[in-house]
């Protein structure tokens, strides 16, 4: 009795040959094969293992009509990548086209950035495959969404694995890799024309955050990234003034916080890596004192001076202006109005030109300090001395 597995080997054979042999018809007349064709054999792991060296060759040879129908490539035949295997046994002329044949646009792309220059980190150049796989390639909206996005982003993190995004972060389940990076265009992070480079930042950012990035390209910190020249991102790297203050400078990367844990926890000392001395006198304040011990309520850097329409002090649309000093400080002290708002959170005590009254009230107080603590400590010490010169007299029988 013929076996399960030998009866479908043998069907299997029998209607490859059927379909892909006629001796006497020549070649011409032969319709070319249909996917369904194809599947009588690449359908059946039973019918390739026999015909390749070992079960993981057939395997790879594998392909199902259900996946080619739920692929992007829906409703192509496997005659428009594969040329030259109508018959059985395939020639060894035979060969597979590349995928550029169909996509030129996006091949010619990849060939010239990083992906295509120097590819993984064998050295071989990344092929389309490589992330979009061979015969279950995903459509261009599959991916944008739900288990297609996460798919995607695995495949990038499988050659970028340090460059994994934490779940709890705000980009961390629903964002693409290529949202920031280009599917295609993808370039070193330090080239000039890098979708991340700090002059390319506003638009790249600005593609989901386009309120923010709007209002930020109008203010100080947008007007001095104008003024660089065109960098790379490794320039964020400099400390200081040096660096331009691009999206990255102030919310980080792939490791970024979210808004609120961002504002309590990082913004002083985010801010103050460009304003030190700020950071300095902020920290002095009830404001960085108060921070500084954990309140979640107390003014911080945004509070004050915005986030991404932030000014100079003398420009009328800054939230420090004199002219706003009552509305901004008001929206967390109700009892905000001319006399309140007088108030220097930013005043240098060691800054005798700018902060007079700061400055000679810190000397005066010091001053008393030191002098009152030196008179009754001398005080103290003395008083010390004469009791124990009094219990030692009494010890001896001495009159005190």
């Amino acid at each position: 009795m013929i076996s399960h597995t030998g009866f479908l080997f043998s069907t299997a054979a029998a209607l490859a040959a059927a379909v892909f042999t006629s001796p006497a018809a020549p070649l011409e007349a032969n319709p070319p094969p249909t996917a369904e064709d194809c599947s009588l054999c690449h359908g059946e792991l039973e019918v390739l293992r026999q015909h390749s060296d070992n079960l993981e060759d057939a395997r790879l040879l594998r392909v199902t009509m259900r996946e080619i129908q739920a692929s992007a490539h829906a409703g192509s035949d496997c005659v428009e990548c594969h040329q030259g295997f109508e018959r059985w046994p395939h020639p060894e002329a035979a060969r597979s086209g590349d995928c550029g044949s169909c996509h030129p646009e996006e091949e010619r792309i990849m060939r010239s950035n990083i992906h295509g220059r120097e590819g993984q980190p064998g050295g071989e150049p990344v092929e389309c495959a490589d992330c979009h796989t061979m015969h279950s390639v995903a459509t261009l909206d599959s991916v944008r969404v739900g288990a297609g996005l996460e798919a995607m982003n695995r495949n990038c993190v499988s050659c970028h694995e340090t460059s994994a995004i934490p779940e709890d972060a705000p980009h961390g389940v629903d964002v693409a890799c290529a949202s920031c990076h280009p599917a295609h265009d993808a370039q070193d992070v330090d080239e000039v024309n890098a979708s991340v480079a700090p002059l390319n930042q506003p638009e790249t950012c600005g593609a989901c955050h386009e309120d923010e990035a709007a209002a930020w390209l109008e203010d100080d910190h947008g007007a001095a990234l104008a003024s660089h020249r065109a960098v790379g991102l490794a320039t964020l790297e400099l400390e200081g003034h040096d660096a331009p203050p691009a999206c990255t400078s102030c919310h980080g990367s792939h490791g970024m916080a979210g808004t609120d844990t961002y504002r309590r926890m990082d913004q002083g000392v985010v801010c103050g890596s460009c304003h030190e001395h700020a950071l300095e006198t902020f920290d002095e304040s009830y404001h960085g004192q108060a921070s500084a011990l954990g309140s979640v309520i107390v003014a911080t850097c945004s509070d004050c001076h915005g986030a991404h329409a932030i000014y100079g002090e003398h420009d009328p649309r800054s939230m420090i202006h004199p002219d706003q000093l009552v509305e901004s400080c008001g929206s967390c002290h109700e009892e905000s109005r001319a006399s309140f708002v007088m108030y220097q959170p930013h005043a240098d005590h060691n800054d005798r030109e700018n902060y007079p009254y700061v400055y000679w009230s810190y000397r005066l107080m010091t001053a008393l300090l030191v002098g009152v603590f030196s008179v009754f400590g001398l005080h103290s010490a003395l008083w010390i001395v004469r009791l124990t010169v009094d219990t030692l007299r009494q010890s001896s029988g001495e009159p005190t």
